[in-house]
Parts: structure tokens; sequence; C-alpha cells
């Protein structure tokens, strides 16, 4: 272990130091969250994760994708675990916690604010502009949401099928608002597309 500055406030008195780990995941690596009483909890300098919740070794639903300056831990539970997976090489920041120490939850509003659309394709729309927001670069063409998703990923997010999700995916494309390649979306003008919720 070695002590990294960490702050928890961007306030002038309330920085605070704690003794934290550093550690690099590869592209796929887990981090299983599983302790009881204490948790790690991770600070995400660079990368991106994939948080789901696993229920009986079998189900599995994502609850989140997070990036850089994002940060998360869980106490375990009774019915299920947290598995974290790196989409790309990942560095982090590990500090152990009791888990009543910790303030810091992971932000679920966007997990929210897709669900309270009944429309699959609503459903859809939002998330794909979550992802503009929180992983999205400028090219030429509008905006490249950097992170690799199948379809299947996005129906587990989302609640739907993968069929589904190619459907909907297919007619926003020959709508000329999106486009994909290598499991990654363009969205050519993330406004025209927010019309679609109107």
């Amino acid at each position: 272990m070695r002590c990294i500055i960490v702050y928890k406030n961007i306030r002038k008195k309330r920085m605070k130091i704690f003794a934290c780990e550093h550690i690099f995941l590869n592209k796929g690596d887990k981090i299983i969250m599983d302790s009881y009483l204490i948790v790690d909890y991770y600070f995400i300098l660079d990368g991106i994760v994939q948080v789901k919740k696993i229920y009986n070794k079998k189900i599995s639903t994502t609850l989140v994708f997070l990036g850089k300056n994002d940060s998360f831990g869980f106490k375990r539970q009774n019915k299920f675990y947290y598995v974290a997976k790196a989409l790309n090489p990942t560095n982090l920041l590990v500090r152990n916690f009791s888990f009543s120490e910790l303030k810091n939850k992971l932000k679920i509003e966007n997990i929210v604010e897709i669900f309270a659309h009944r429309e699959i394709s609503k459903r859809v729309i939002v998330f794909i502009l979550i992802l503009c927001k929180q992983f999205g670069r400028n090219i030429s063409s509008g905006i490249l949401i950097d992170l690799e998703l199948s379809h299947a990923d996005i129906a587990s997010i989302i609640g739907s099928t993968r069929s589904t999700i190619t459907r909907i995916l297919k007619k926003l494309k020959e709508k000329n608002l999106i486009n994909s390649y290598s499991k990654r979306i363009i969205v050519f003008n993330p406004i025209f597309l927010s019309y679609l919720l109107i």
C-alpha cells in the first residue's frame, strides 16, 4: 500500500489523504465484490467499468457504466453480489472502508431516467444520450460513444430483448440519426435524436 492523495470534496479545507492501493485491469478483467462487512471502494483514474449485479450465480443485471473520476463500492447482500468488469485498460485506486464510512453512492439516476419511459424505443434513445454524455467524444461526423456494447448488452440494461434492440437501432440508422461499427455507436446529432423523446 502507498499513500496517494484522493480529493473527497474539491474544497481546500476538506482535502483528505487516504492510504490507497493502485491497481491496473486489462480489458475483460473482473473485480468480484463479495465481502460482507468490509468493502473496497474503487476510484477510477482512467478507463471504463461495467458494474453488474449477479443473482444466484446465473442471472445478471447491468447497473451502470462508469468512467474516469467515477467511484463505486458495495456491501454484500445475501441474495446477490456485484461484479465490475473492465471494458478497456483501466487504472483504479482502491481504498478499504467499513461500509458505514461510505458517503458517496453509485450514481443510479441515469438508470432511473431510462426506466421512466414505457416505450423500449425511448429507453434506447435515453440510454444512447446518457452514453454520449458520459463516454462520447467528438469526431468529424458527430459523437462517438467509445464503448463496445453488443445488442445483448443494451437489452440487458434497459430490460428488453436483443432482437428488439437490433430493430430499434436499425430504424435509428435508417433515419440517419446514428451509425455503428465494431460494437460502437456514432450519434450524428444528439439534439435531433432527443427530439424523438417528445
